[in-house]
């Protein structure tokens, strides 16, 4: 094959689904890494359901941030509801 096959830019629309992946992969890891910063960080968690969240995140990655995001919180102690 020639050089300049490979190195053709006449499709648009791949540059623009690449893009899209890049910005999609890039916000999916930026909420995976705030999600374990704010779970490591916040203080209504005592150390046992912060290493408890923190493997969640880690084993899950993007099914456990939003696990621990979706987490319902008690407004009295902002601890996780009991049941």
């Amino acid at each position: 094959m020639h050089t300049s096959v490979l190195l053709s830019t006449t499709g648009g629309s791949e540059n623009v689904t690449a893009l899209f992946l890049l910005l999609l992969t890039l916000s999916l890891v930026a909420v995976w890494v705030w999600s374990i910063f704010h779970c490591l960080f916040n203080n209504r968690l005592d150390s046992t359901k912060k290493i408890i969240g923190v493997v969640l995140i880690m084993t899950l990655a993007h099914l456990g941030s939003l696990i621990y995001f979706f987490l319902p919180w008690n407004n009295e102690k902002g601890a996780p509801l009991q049941t």
